[in-house]
């Protein structure tokens, strides 16, 4: 079935850009090549610096003819339009409009993160996100926030970024579609938001999974013979809505054509493979339910333990390894705050080996600063360049393997299972067979901690609501799961039949039955069952059962392992690797009788059975390898044989010679490829000799190419007569100008002067290229390769006046020098003759102070008439003035009065503070007083209440001249 375009006009893509350092040549590559009306919406996000405006608004809007606007809080998204975030801001979009918030102090900034989560959260599918140019990891959250709801994303390859850090850091997480050049991207973009599967609602979606089923079922076929794992009880629309990108991205219209496809392109199957494992994970998702788990989950689970218990945590689709790291960091505050000791097993398993390759390592992009709290990222990581390590103790305490909860077998004993948002991606019959799977490896009182939509369904009489909003539940115990859902027997599969009727089994449950059954089963196990391991056919423990820890040791000093190989005890190593080897080869039960075993010092016999199977829907054996002790009856068999050490040492022997004649065999076949090789060589050395003869016709095509390039130099040619035409305008400006110019490049070296120059400088021609400090000049007071440098170093202009010895006066003016490119190559110095400015400017201060004169003797003569005694003040508060009155007044003289300080008058009666203080501050605030009352005290005229009026004098400029201070005496007093 071909899926139609239908009408999403209302629904338009919006494509979030990220970009940081070397990003704005990038998005100019970008939006030169795409169409003006795409029918998109794009949001640039950049880092900014708070400090200066961006001009990224003009350079944009000179590169494409889409309108380029910078972001408003509130403004709703249109199609064909450019958004750019402003500086100091973050940006998010919420039923898309663009909201603003103030940029905070976050110890990691990450504005493109920000964004493009809210981005994916808005609008799910219809969310493209595009990582160009720029340093650290910014972006890589939001590729994963971007790909876990549906959307597509693209990133700049790292060889055409200036600084290929994010491009790199989104790369790294696989989960791109495009990696191209950034002119490139348009193309493809348009191409995918064209094409029909972007039309899809989900009505149309159910129609395609009822219509095509037939190629659904085809494709999880080849995906379960590739793979081994089988998709067809997963969420279908889930399923498909990934099948589609993956069609969009490859232009293919119909289900039928990528069924065709996926047949002829092998590497399609494990592209389509990865898509639909696409998990998204983070440290401490949903922190309010991680506080949960810390508080009223993890203590309880202590409390029920003794000092040596092991602790056994199950990570059911730990995906790249977050979330177990998370726990792991819980468990171990715990123990550290208060003081406690456990051993403590993390057993983190997913389906997606790349997955759990990544998780092993610990190694993430700095951006999950972002989700985890300060004092962790710095108690439990360890920065390693631009990213962040998990520190080794915890990343010991987590066991990473490679599980399919739908048909592996589980763990058992287990205290927490952790299986968030996986059980929402599987059908119904799927969900009750992962979740019967858990109810049989918990203990009795163990929790299970799941994701916020999802239930326990149909078991939630085996379960105990401990947290109803992050679905923490106990487990309590009693209940009989449903096993052989687990595991089957060698050649046993299941039809589709089969599992249906089987799952009708278990919607049948009656939580009323006998509670009973469970208790048995693992009391039996723990009595009657001999020390038991299940391995992989390359010997990787999967489970324990029984006092193993009599045959097992944990190796030391190195890495570790869990291999059953290497952890078994000395003696045991060559009889268990021969068993494990025959029953793999043989495909049957190996039986040794009387193996030695060291046991503290002594020395006791077993029998070692191993016993291959295989497991449910794969052809891929596990092994049974039992320990028995010799005391316990065992029926005798076929497969049952004393072990013999020597007889097995001569089979080793027999094996390393056998192996040694194979490589005999290997180095006799590489000698012969040599000779062949040695005949290529030959081979190769005449098709040199063919291959001169074509670099001589080459060499006539050359010829040809000569001509072409004497035509380009001949456009040249009139190039550089256009610039010597020009360099004839620039020197006549020169000559003609009257103003002295002179021109250094960054080492202050002379580059070019006007003649103007010359009539205070000593240039000559030949001086050009020279320092300028080698240079003698007229001006007094100037050092111009002192203003020179300081104008490099600081950028900002200078300008000083300087007196010349030929009596003219120049303003020197020093700039930089801007190529057209805006860099900085040198200075500018400008010589500006102002003789004539200074000359009229000294005539008009003459002028303006013999006024002033003028206006003081008159104003003297007018103060000298008033019959009351005054002071005349100057900016420092000294006498400048005072009239008969005062000196009769205070029975004083000028020569005691005039430019002496009011406060040092009379012997000091005038020195008061509060006078003091009135009168600094009436300078300050240019404000007169009226009737201030002072008390003079004085030895022979005696303490006298006078009456100031204190009042200040302007000239006609309205510039400060000095105080007038006018005297008497109280009329209360007099």
């Amino acid at each position: 079935m071909e899926i139609k375009n239908q009408n999403i006009n209302d629904q338009f893509p919006i494509v979030g850009i990220g970009a940081s350092a070397g990003g704005l040549e990038a998005l100019e590559k970008f939006f030169t090549n795409m169409p003006v009306d795409s029918g998109l919406a794009f949001v640039v996000v950049q880092h900014l610096s708070p400090d200066y405006k961006s001009m990224m608004v003009e350079l944009l809007s000179k590169r494409t003819s889409i309108p380029v606007h910078f972001v408003k809080d509130g403004m709703a998204v249109q199609s064909n339009n450019i958004y750019i975030i402003p500086p100091r801001k973050n940006i998010t979009i919420f039923h898309r409009k663009l909201h603003l918030t103030e940029r905070g102090t976050e110890f990691l900034h990450l504005p493109i993160d920000i964004f493009l989560n809210s981005l994916a959260e808005d609008i799910g599918e219809k969310a493209v996100a595009v990582i160009l140019s720029g340093t650290g990891s910014d972006g890589t959250r939001g590729v994963r926030a971007i790909k876990e709801a549906g959307g597509m994303v693209m990133v700049q390859d790292p060889q055409t970024a200036k600084f290929d850090g994010m491009p790199r850091s989104a790369i790294a997480t696989n989960l791109a579609d495009y990696i191209l050049a950034p002119e490139e991207m348009p193309e493809k973009l348009m191409h995918y938001v064209k094409h029909p599967t972007q039309a899809h609602d989900n009505y149309t979606r159910e129609n395609v999974l009822h219509q095509d089923s037939d190629n659904l079922s085809k494709i999880f076929s080849m995906l379960r013979s590739r793979s081994g794992v089988d998709f067809t009880y997963y969420k279908q629309t889930t399923m498909l809505r990934r099948i589609e990108r993956r069609m969009n991205i490859n232009q293919i219209n119909t289900l039928n054509d990528y069924v065709r496809y996926l047949h002829q392109n092998a590497n399609e199957v494990q592209t389509l493979y990865k898509e639909l494992l696409i998990g998204v994970t983070r440290f401490f998702r949903d922190p309010e339910a991680y506080e949960v788990l810390e508080k009223e989950v993890i203590p309880v689970i202590f409390k029920n333990k003794n000092r040596n218990d092991e602790i056994r945590v199950w990570v059911a689709g730990c995906s790249t390894g977050e979330e177990a790291y998370s726990l792991a960091i819980l468990f171990n505050e715990y123990m550290e705050n208060n003081g406690v000791l456990a051993d403590v097993k993390i057993f983190a398993t997913d389906i997606d080996r790349d997955a759990l390759d990544f998780a092993s390592r610990g190694r993430y992009s700095e951006s999950i600063a972002a989700d985890i709290p300060q004092d962790r990222l710095h108690n439990y990581f360890v920065r390693r360049e631009n990213s962040f390590e998990v520190l080794r103790r915890i990343r010991e305490m987590v066991i990473f393997a490679q599980q399919d909860i739908t048909k592996d077998p589980p763990f058992s004993k287990i205290d927490l299972i952790s299986c968030r948002n996986v059980l929402i991606y599987l059908q119904p019959v799927l969900q009750r067979k992962v979740l019967s799977a858990f109810q049989f490896a918990l203990k009795p009182g163990g929790f299970l901690f799941q994701g916020s939509s999802e239930t326990v369904g149909e078991m939630e009489d085996a379960f105990k609501m401990i947290h109803s909003k992050w679905r923490i539940f106990q487990y309590r115990g009693g209940f009989q799961p449903n096993i052989s859902e687990t595991i089957l027997p060698p050649g046993k599969y299941r039809s589709r039949q089969n599992l249906q009727n089987r799952d009708q089994q278990i919607v049948d449950f009656n939580p009323e039955e006998p509670r009973l059954v469970e208790k048995i089963y693992r009391a039996m196990i723990d009595s009657f069952m001999p020390p038991t391991l299940v391995t992989d056919e390359n010997g990787r423990l999967l489970h324990a059962f029984g006092a193993v820890d009599e045959y097992l040791k944990v190796p030391s000093g190195g890495p570790f392992s869990n291999n059953v190989l290497k952890m078994v005890r000395g003696n045991l190593s060559i009889p268990l690797n021969t068993a494990v080897r025959r029953a793999i080869k043989e495909n049957t039960d190996v039986v040794y009788k009387m193996v030695v075993v060291e046991k503290r010092d002594k020395k006791e016999y077993a029998d070692l059975i191993v016993k291959p199977f295989v497991p449910m829907r794969t052809q891929r054996p596990l092994l049974f390898i039992q320990f028995r002790s010799v005391n316990t009856e065992q029926p005798n068999n076929d497969h049952e044989v004393t072990y013999d050490a020597a007889g097995t040492a001569e089979q080793r022997i027999a094996d390393l010679e056998q192996e040694l004649q194979y490589t005999k065999e290997n180095l006799q076949a590489t000698i012969e490829e040599l000779e062949t090789t040695n005949e290529e060589l030959q081979a190769t050395n005449e098709e040199l000799l063919a291959a001169n003869e074509e670099l001589q016709s080459t060499n006539e095509e050359l010829q040809s190419v000569n001509e072409e390039l004497i035509t380009v130099n001949a456009e040249h040619q009139r190039k550089i007569q256009e610039l010597l035409d020009l360099n004839a305008d620039m020197n006549n400006i020169f000559t003609s100008t009257n103003i002295g110019i002179i021109f250094l490049d960054w080492k202050l070296n002379i580059h070019k002067f006007t003649p103007a120059a010359q009539r205070e400088i000593s240039l000559l021609e030949k001086d050009i290229g020279r320092p300028l400090n080698h240079i003698t000049h007229n001006l007094e007071g100037i050092d111009f390769a002192q203003l020179a440098s300081k104008v490099l170093e600081t950028l900002q202009p200078l300008e000083k006046e300087a007196n010349s010895r030929t009596g003219s006066t120049y303003l020197v003016k020093v700039r930089p020098y801007y190529t057209l490119n805006n860099v900085v190559e040198g200075v500018i110095i400008i010589l500006e003759d102002i003789t004539d400015i200074t000359q009229l400017k000294q005539h008009n201060q003459q002028l303006t102070g013999n006024l002033l004169h003028q206006q003081y003797r008159l104003a003297e003569s007018l103060i000298s008439a008033i019959p009351y005694p005054y002071l005349i003040l100057n900016n420092k508060l000294a006498v400048s003035g005072a009239n008969d009155a005062f000196y009769a007044f205070f029975a004083t003289t000028p020569e005691e009065t005039i430019d002496k300080l009011i406060f040092d008058l009379n012997t000091g009666q005038w020195n008061q503070p509060q006078l003091r203080s009135l009168l600094q501050d009436m300078i300050k605030r240019q404000a007169s007083v009226e009737r201030y009352m002072f008390t003079y005290n004085d030895s022979q005229l005696g303490s006298r209440q006078l009456v100031l009026n204190i009042r200040l004098l302007d000239q006609f400029d309205e510039s400060f001249l000095g105080i007038l201070i006018t005297i008497s005496e109280d009329d209360a007093n007099s």
